[in-house]
This record gives structure tokens, C-alpha cells and sequence, in this order.
């Protein structure tokens, strides 16, 4: 089996964005990065010109290829959504693919809408997941509802589509978030063959609680994490995704950069 890569999804970064990712990332022994391909609001902060957007010129597409070129990181999954239900959605999904492509990106964790006609939501997924086949990538759900809740809404939504393009983008603190007295690695268990990319997140396992500091400061045992997807035969990317915690106060770069090299060691300590 071919070795998993490991990546630092940039947003790590929060306001300092992709130009401090593409920089400390090869510092602390990472040359993949997962980059989101829109602004991202909320506890974690990340403006739109802190990262690549459809926005973006030519110039500054161009600006970034050549810094990836000359610190030896590549790009290797993005980011990014749309509703893909509508015309208008579809169209901003396919850009964020092309845009995609054009960096070099191989996988694409996304989130496709959430529209009360779930028809229109599957041919829209439909749709986008031919033309992601077409320019080289792996379309990876999101561990968000309603579309991958937790394994058992996933693997249905699977069923449902029936897209050999479709898969699954596992999210180690999501599965908590968003689902009340659960067991993490027992759900992964059930989805892990359908798993194409890893959101290595920590946290408390706390329902709707936004915790999510450095990896090994909470609850999640990553180690576990690796062992039942390797079981399962998974060689994708696991990437690296802190996104703080609600409350405390901004974080200077120093300190995102710690966050970044402190998670590191302790997935080095379990086995990756």
C-alpha cells in the first residue's frame, strides 16, 4: 500500500492564510497543503484575501504557483462548496474545480447545499461529480448533515447517488459536533472503505461544542483513527485541521505556527 500523504490545511493559519502555510509548512517536515477556495467565517476567520477565490486574478494564481515552486509544497486538495441544486451554484462549483485543477490539486472536499428537494441536490452532485472525473479529482463529502451526518446518513447518500466520483471526506471532530453521545471510531468503522480524504481534527466530543486546539489536546484518539483506515486499505491525504476554540482570543502567527508544528509531534507520536 502506498504511503498516506499528510497535509496542513491552510485555514490552520486563520487570517495569515495560504502565503504562511506555503512558508512554514516545509519548516516543520510538510510539503502538501489542503487549501480552502473561499473566505471562511465564524470562530475561525480566513478572508477571502488571505486565500485563492474565484475572485482571484490570473496574477495572483499565477504569484502562488510560483511560490509553491520554489519552497517545494505542493497544493493537493481544495476546499470549497456551492448549491449545487441551482444553475448559479453549479456554475460556481465547476470555476472552484477548474480553479482547482489549475493549482495542481488532485481531491475536493466539499459541501454541496442544503435544499428541502433532495432530487435537485442529487442531479446538481451528479452533474458537478462528471465534470470533477473529467478534470482529475476526487470529489470527497464533507462530515457535515445532510448530506454525510455521520456513517449511517453518509453510506445511504452513497446508495443514493451511485457515483463512482462520490466519496467520502472523514472529519474526526465533526462526527462529534454534529452528533450527540456517539462513538467516532465505531462510525468510522462502518464508512471507512468509502473514505477518500481525512480531516484529522481533535477535540472534547462535545456536542455543538466549537473545541478544536492543536491534535492531541482533546479527546479523539488519532491513533485509532489511522489504524482503522489503513485496516481499510485508505492511502489518501490526512490533513491536518485546527480551527480553535470558541472564545479565546486571536491568535498571533507564533502562535498558529505552533499550533500547526505542535500537532505534527503528536500525530508522529500515534503512528503517522
Amino acid at each position: 500500500m502506498a504511503a498516506s500523504i499528510i497535509e496542513v490545511f491552510a485555514n490552520c493559519y486563520g487570517q495569515f492564510g495560504l502565503e504562511a502555510a506555503i512558508d512554514h509548512a516545509p519548516t516543520v517536515g510538510i510539503n502538501h497543503l489542503e487549501v480552502g477556495l473561499q473566505a471562511h467565517t465564524g470562530h475561525l476567520v480566513v478572508p477571502a484575501n488571505a486565500t485563492l477565490t474565484l475572485a482571484s486574478s490570473q496574477t495572483e494564481v499565477e504569484w502562488v504557483r510560483q511560490r509553491l515552486g520554489s519552497t517545494g509544497v505542493s497544493i493537493t486538495t481544495c476546499y470549497g462548496g456551492a448549491d449545487v441544486s441551482t444553475s448559479e451554484g453549479r456554475a460556481a462549483f465547476k470555476a472552484r474545480l477548474d480553479l482547482a485543477a489549475a493549482i495542481g490539486a488532485r481531491w475536493f472536499d466539499c459541501d454541496m447545499g442544503h435544499p428541502e428537494d433532495k432530487r435537485l441536490l442529487y442531479d446538481g452532485m451528479l452533474e458537478v461529480a462528471d465534470y470533477a472525473q473529467a478534470k482529475g479529482l476526487l470529489i470527497c463529502l464533507e462530515t457535515h448533515p445532510p448530506l454525510v451526518t455521520n456513517a449511517e446518513v453518509g453510506l445511504g447518500t452513497l446508495r443514493d447517488l451511485g457515483h463512482p466520483n462520490i466519496h467520502i471526506n472523514w472529519d474526526s471532530g465533526n462526527i462529534y459536533y454534529y452528533n450527540e453521545g456517539i462513538d467516532g471510531e465505531a462510525e468510522l468503522r462502518k464508512i471507512a472503505p468509502y473514505v477518500k480524504h481525512v480531516h484529522l481534527k481533535d477535540c472534547r466530543k462535545g456536542h455543538h461544542e466549537w473545541f478544536f486546539p492543536a491534535l492531541g489536546e482533546g479527546m479523539v484518539d488519532l491513533g485509532e483513527v489511522r489504524r482503522i483506515l489503513e485496516d481499510a486499505g485508505f492511502d489518501g491525504p490526512y490533513s491536518i485541521e485546527i480551527e480553535g476554540v470558541a472564545g479565546e482570543k486571536p491568535l498571533t502567527l507564533a502562535e498558529r505556527q505552533d499550533n500547526v508544528r505542535r500537532s505534527i509531534e503528536h500525530l508522529r507520536s500515534v503512528g503517522y
